[in-house]
């Protein structure tokens, strides 16, 4: 193996950072893992090889980083041992596993929390069952961990790319041939796990997302619903009082209008005395939201 066919196998491009070929492993190991396969004999043999080609790659990479040596021109006598065990897929083939027909896919991943934000993707030439595959797997780490921070505004853009990815990927035929010179992660197609709209864990997540946000959509932020009561301030118009006896004499205090003790109401809020209608048993302080005063004009308050 050289660098070219371990960056080739990761499905990094030959000028790809370390950064970026540790960002693939990781992402594509997750896909080929045996946990994901099916359990029969068949399927675990196939994600046992394409995991053990998968850390192969990763391993020559990571090797070649610590001596100083990724990025830099493999020795010629390296190219000539290798150069007869084969070559990099073609657009028309699978980058995952090597099989024709194929077409270009972009899954983005989003991660988020609170202001925390990851944004990868899956970007490469499949065939109809890898890009399935791949596309539901981002899909469904998206709907799990994109919703809870500033990822809800590129969730839906996610969901949107998934759907663009099954309708490119109805429009080719099933996975017939692979060429046995061709050089990739695995020798077979993935296997199709469930759509994630079908899983429990992305549903419930997505559910909780989306009740967490409607409720924060329809609260009011003020704190007060359209009947608020008594009132918004004292000496509001329609706002009611009661007459209440102390030692410093005869005091009025605010009182819901329903309430038996309430005696007299609001009936204008004015900038003098004089100004009040001549039915006004009372006047006094307004004290309005903006801090200002004005004089409240009190009559009897008559229940229907």
């Amino acid at each position: 193996m050289n660098e070219l066919q371990a960056r080739e196998i990761l499905g990094c491009s030959p000028t790809a950072s370390f950064k970026e070929i540790k960002a693939a492993y990781r992402r594509m190991i997750v896909l080929v893992h045996p946990d994901k396969a099916g359990q029969d004999a068949i399927s675990q043999d196939r994600a046992k090889e394409a995991s053990s080609r998968l850390n192969h790659a990763w391993e020559y990479l990571e090797n070649r980083e610590k001596q100083g040596l990724l990025g830099k021109q493999d020795s010629e006598s390296t190219y000539e041992s290798t150069s007869s065990r084969g070559r990099a897929t073609y657009p028309h083939e699978c980058d995952i596993c090597g099989y024709a027909p194929a077409t270009k896919i972009s899954a983005p991943i989003i991660t988020s929390f609170v202001y925390f934000l990851r944004r990868g993707k899956y970007e490469l030439n499949t065939c109809k069952a890898c890009g399935i595959t791949m596309s539901r797997m981002a899909l469904r780490e998206t709907l799990i961990k994109g919703w809870w921070g500033l990822g809800l505004f590129f969730v839906p853009h996610a969901i949107f790319r998934y759907f663009m990815n099954m309708n490119a990927l109805k429009k080719i035929d099933e996975p017939t041939y692979r060429d046995p010179e061709v050089i990739t992660l695995s020798q077979y197609p993935f296997r199709v796990p469930t759509s994630p709209f079908r899983q429990p864990a992305p549903l419930v997540a997505t559910a909780i997302a989306l009740t967490i946000l409607g409720a924060i959509i329809s609260s009011d932020p003020s704190g007060t619903g359209t009947n608020s009561t008594p009132s918004m301030y004292f000496g509001e118009v329609n706002s009611c009082y009661e007459e209440v006896s102390s030692a410093d004499g005869q005091k009025i205090k605010m009182s819901e209008c329903s309430s038996s003790s309430a005696t007299l109401k609001s009936v204008a809020v004015v900038d003098a005395d004089y100004l009040c209608p001549a039915s006004t048993l009372y006047t006094t302080v307004a004290n309005l939201p903006d801090g200002t005063t004005k004089t409240a004009c009190l009559e009897r308050l008559i229940r229907q």
